[in-house]
């Protein structure tokens, strides 16, 4: 379009300026007449009007120089008030041929205000100069002339005289209100401002919201609800003991326990011991998912640590026939070809000092390997399966404060490293060179520094921290022998760190291994590896007590009194003979490894009964497992008759049977770091999360030059 100008008369165009007041005006109620608008535009235009008009030619060529119609008009509605609303671009000035077909029939001419001595537009003193856009109408009514535009210039692009001019004739204006009115008061339907693509828009992001709530909030709060709803199902509002429920026992002693089983002898002293907890497994179709025993919990997880093939299921384990009954079978789960099971007391019922008895029948045969049956015990600070709760901690049993608690158990290269035991003695130089150890260090030890809060304590006199661990002694871990007239036999030992030279026992004095008269037993040639010592017998079992042989129970004890002291010791017995034992002096300090003395077990010590399957253990005879396999998928069971642990009648109390006694606390620290002990996919204390790590770090030793 050609830019405007003034021209070389100059005269000045009011036609921009003009009309777009008329047409400001033309939406206010106060225009009454033509005169009465013309008048109130600008005081010169009364003298304008009685000039001599031009004529129609010099009009239209004017006009043709200066007016052409948009190339490409944009329309929107006005406002959708009847069905012949007309259609109007967004400066509501033109329309559409198609719908608005009157303005050529109708007006057959653009009209613009003008004269020779006007130019169109008036851009330095014209008080009334607008940015309307450089379009214009005018109705019959005005009192100027209309220069005229062909009727094919205007079908398409102009509006009707009677709609947005300078005057309405007749009552047109009235109507044209009216309709305002009756739109502005009618309440719009539903349809017209809903649609169906408006609510699935809303829906869908309303949908969205909520699922995030429910991810970042709901699910938090239903998932401790739900815990806590398990937890209270055990205790009762007074008294925090577990509930009676139907055919549940609530007591530590079970009463079907028979009378002559209350008490027993203590083999060292021969005082009274009397029974402070037992399961004798008479009730048939009890089941041991979390929070359905006051004293029981099957695990659910894969046992990674001895490389187990089975995976830990609680739908293994059951009681039926007045027994307990643990099953190995071929069943894939998880990943794994075998399920199997394994309960515990963990964090529910432990006992320091005293013994344990159990009564039962071994899987399978006497004379065919590869099965691993276990009836053990754990320090409480060790949760069993859980990787991150035991690194660091099993299996120490230590209170010193020396090389014993570092990595490695030995010096920082910095300090000068050694001692030489503990880089030359080691026994599997092919698979781990010639180190004794690979364990991480003690991480609750006695050199942690005085100001950790990292440590469950308690303190000795002197200040230093009591050194605390996850010990471990096992009553059984049985395997059999092939052939024929070959022995079943079990292993019965205790897992020791720090490490003897070479995991030889400081001395061997300390180390008896009895014959009775059904049981042969001799010391274990295999005495540990670069993450335990083994102090262990091995100890030959009931040729009838198998499964698939006479299906006869035996059984199976140990009696222990902790600490280092000249009484301190462990016996195992077989069918109520003594088969081993382990002084408390065979553990004393070690002058090669630079080592204290490792203390009989202090903690407090939670059951363990469990069936898996491993290489690690036992060469596996595949042939014949499966053979028992495919005749009865059953054939793999280890039946436990009851279970019973006994303490001297003087030593009996609140502590000796608590999991968290007052001389060696677990609950708090437990408390704080509840994910290590309940999540078995961590595999390590100080791992990232994205190697299935805990990410948290050992307290400071001071050995290490870490204390302030």
């Amino acid at each position: 379009m050609p830019a405007w100008h003034h021209d070389s008369s100059g005269n000045e165009s009011a036609f921009e300026d003009t009309f777009t007041y008329v047409i400001s005006r033309s939406k206010d109620s106060s225009i009454y007449d033509d005169e009465d608008l013309f008048t109130d535009i600008h005081p010169s235009y009364l003298r304008r009007s009685n000039q001599s008009r031009m004529s129609m030619t010099d009009e239209d060529n004017i006009v043709s120089q200066y007016v052409q119609p948009p190339s490409s008009p944009k329309l929107v509605h006005r406002r959708p008030t009847e069905s012949n609303t007309p259609v109007f671009d967004r400066q509501g000035l033109q329309r559409r041929g198609t719908i608005m077909s009157d303005s050529g029939d109708s007006f057959d001419m653009i009209s613009a205000y003008g004269s020779d001595q006007d130019s169109l537009f008036k851009y330095n003193d014209d008080p009334f100069r607008s940015h309307k856009p450089k379009w214009s109408a005018a109705g019959l009514a005005s009192t100027v002339s209309s220069p005229s535009i062909p009727k094919h210039l205007t079908d398409k692009h102009v509006l009707p005289a009677d709609y947005h001019s300078a005057t309405l004739a007749g009552g047109q204006m009235d109507d044209f209100l009216e309709t305002d009115r009756e739109w502005d008061e009618t309440a719009l339907k539903l349809h017209q401002y809903w649609s169906l693509r408006g609510t699935v828009n809303v829906s869908v992001l309303i949908l969205i919201i909520l699922c995030v709530l429910m991810l970042f909030m709901g699910y938090p709060v239903l998932h401790e609800a739900s815990q806590q709803k398990l937890r209270d199902t055990l205790k009762t509002p007074v008294d925090d003991q577990p509930k009676s429920l139907t055919g549940l026992r609530t007591s530590l002693i079970d009463p079907d326990t028979p009378p002559e089983a209350l008490t027993s002898k203590n083999s060292r002293t021969n005082k009274t011991m009397r029974l402070v907890f037992s399961d004798e497994f008479n009730q048939d179709g009890r089941s041991f998912y979390p929070g359905e025993d006051p004293f029981w919990e099957a695990e659910n997880l894969h046992y990674w640590q001895t490389e187990n093939y089975e995976w830990y299921h609680p739908s293994a384990i059951t009681t039926a026939n007045g027994s307990l009954i643990i099953t190995l079978s071929q069943h894939p789960l998880n990943n794994l070809f075998f399920r199997g099971g394994m309960l515990t007391t963990w964090n529910k019922f432990c006992f320091t000092g005293g013994k344990l008895e159990a009564r039962l029948i071994l899987p399978g045969r006497n004379n065919v390997s590869g099965l691993w049956p276990a009836v053990w015990t754990m320090g409480n600070l060790g949760r069993a399966g859980y990787g991150a709760s035991t690194e660091g901690l099993w299996p120490y049993s230590y209170d010193s404060c020396d090389v014993g608690t570092l990595p490695n158990q030995t010096y920082l290269a910095s300090q000068g490293g050694g001692p030489l035991a503990a880089e030359t003695t080691g026994r599997y130089v092919e698979d781990f060179g010639p180190y004794l150890s690979y364990l991480p260090g003690q991480r609750l030890s006695r050199c942690t520094c005085l100001d950790s809060t990292e440590h469950p304590g308690p303190r000795h006199e002197d200040g230093t921290w009591v050194g605390r661990s996850a010990p471990e002694i096992d009553l059984i871990e049985a395997l059999g022998n092939n052939g024929e007239g070959e022995h079943g036999q079990t292993s019965m030992s205790l897992q020791v760190a720090p490490f003897d030279a070479a995991y030889n026992v400081s001395d061997p004095s300390g180390l008896i291994a009895t014959n009775g008269s059904t049981h042969a037993s001799k010391l274990n040639d295999y005495t540990g590896a670069v993450f335990q010592q083994a102090v262990s017998a091995k100890v030959n079992t009931s040729d009838s007590a198998y499964t698939l042989t006479d299906n006869q129970f035996d059984t199976y004890a140990f009696e222990y009194n902790p600490g280092t002291s000249k009484d301190s010791y462990i016996k195992w017995f077989a069918s109520n003979e003594e088969v081993f034992r382990i002084e408390a002096h065979a553990l004393g300090p070690n002058k090669a490894t630079e080592i204290g003395a490792r203390p009989i077990p202090e903690e407090p010590m939670y059951l363990i009964m469990n069936l898996g399957i491993s290489q690690s253990f036992n060469w596996i005879n595949w042939d014949v497992l499966s053979e028992d396999w495919n005749n009865d998928p059953s054939n793999y069971r280890m039946h436990i008759d009851y279970v019973r642990v006994y303490q001297d009648e003087d030593k009996i109390s609140e502590d000796s049977i608590s999991c968290s006694p007052s001389k060696f606390p677990t609950a708090e620290y437990i408390e704080k770091h509840m994910e290590a002990y309940t999540n078995p996919l961590l595999t390590s204390w100080v791992g990232t999360p994205e190697t299935g790590g805990y990410d948290h770090t050992f307290p400071p030793n001071v050995l290490l030059g870490q204390c302030k």
